[in-house]
């Protein structure tokens, strides 16, 4: 008598119909999520980095091994979790815009002439052939690219946009800064990007926006004496 079922203590959570149907959309959209952006790395391996598909394939599938990492740790925050929305709903949100801006991010490279020389396989004697190569790396790759010219000589240094999105081309054309604080110069400026993205700018006034901040983050950060080596930018010069 005493073990049997009693279930009229118990909370029961009902829910709605519209909750359900959602609830495996949720799933659905965060699979959407990992062919992306899986799909797109196993390519660009594959197509642009030279990777053997077999092992392109392995490797991404590897990724998923970090779940292992994240998920506890993910469970243990929801199991603390109590607030209006529920213990699933606040990172469901947060997941699914997480992942859309990291699908959104992805489509776009900023690579330096080293690096771009690399993708695409020939060497960059000059800002001649900036639009040529920002065009085949899109090519190659889908996305937009954002072509610096910090390697090339001269005082006057011309980037190069390409927007894949509708096929145009933008100068960013600056001064060379004479510092050594020039490390993570290249970090800034992706970040600079996202940010702008974040704020709801489209591909090219973002890039406009990060090619402006990360020059004017160069300059005032010119005179920095930290340690030896490269210094860093400043990144807070808008807040001076």
């Amino acid at each position: 008598m005493g073990n049997e079922n009693n279930t009229s203590g118990a909370g029961v959570n009902r829910a709605k119909m519209y909750q359900l149907a959602l609830f495996p959309l949720n799933n659905g959209a965060t699979n959407v999520y990992y062919v992306l952006i899986l799909s797109y790395i196993a390519t660009f391996g594959n197509n642009v980095l030279g990777i053997a598909t077999v092992f392109a394939s392995v490797m991404v599938t590897g990724m998923r091994v970090f779940d292992a990492i994240t998920d506890p740790i993910i469970g243990a925050l929801m199991d603390r979790t109590n607030g209006k929305l529920g213990k699933f709903r606040p990172f469901m949100i947060i997941g699914n815009a997480i992942m859309a801006l990291s699908v959104i991010v992805l489509y776009m490279i900023t690579p330096n002439i080293p690096e771009a020389e690399i993708l695409a396989g020939c060497s960059i004697s000059g800002e001649d052939v900036f639009d040529e190569i920002a065009r085949k790396l899109s090519g190659n790759t889908g996305v937009s690219v954002l072509l610096k010219a910090g390697h090339l000589s001269g005082d006057s240094l011309v980037d190069y946009f390409y927007n894949a999105e509708d096929g145009t081309m933008t100068k960013l054309p600056s001064k060379r800064v004479h510092t050594r604080n020039t490390h993570g110069t290249g970090c800034t400026l992706s970040s600079a990007f996202a940010a702008a993205l974040a704020k709801g700018e489209d591909l090219t006034a973002a890039a406009v926006s990060a090619k402006k901040y990360i020059e004017q983050a160069i300059i005032s950060g010119a005179d920095y004496k930290i340690g030896g080596g490269h210094g860093p930018v400043n990144h807070f010069w808008s807040m001076e």
